[in-house]
């Protein structure tokens, strides 16, 4: 999905110091806090005909994201199940 023609937006969770910390974070990704998503609707309303994929450390935050963007009318929202503490676990990329 993330090396497609048309990738997805990674939406980090976190907070800035978990984006940047030891687990780092996907490439490309943003960062928009979950508890700033709520007041960055409008800045992401050109990403609703995307695909999203919501991520945190572990999972609980993006799903909350990904709930919170679904009942906002963005209907491609993927919640990175198990975070980037599975991600990395994976070997996963990171920045």
């Amino acid at each position: 999905m993330l090396v497609s023609d048309n990738p997805p937006l990674v939406l980090d969770v976190r907070s800035p110091g978990e984006f940047v910390g030891e687990l780092g974070h996907m490439p490309g990704a943003r960062l928009i806090p979950l508890n700033l998503l709520q007041d960055s609707l409008a800045v992401l309303s050109h990403f609703k005909d995307r695909e999203i994929i919501a991520v945190c450390r572990s999972g609980r935050r993006s799903g909350i994201a990904a709930e919170q963007l679904a009942r906002a009318g963005f209907d491609k929202v993927y919640n990175l199940k198990g975070g980037m503490v599975q991600w990395k676990q994976n070997g996963g990329k990171t920045e």
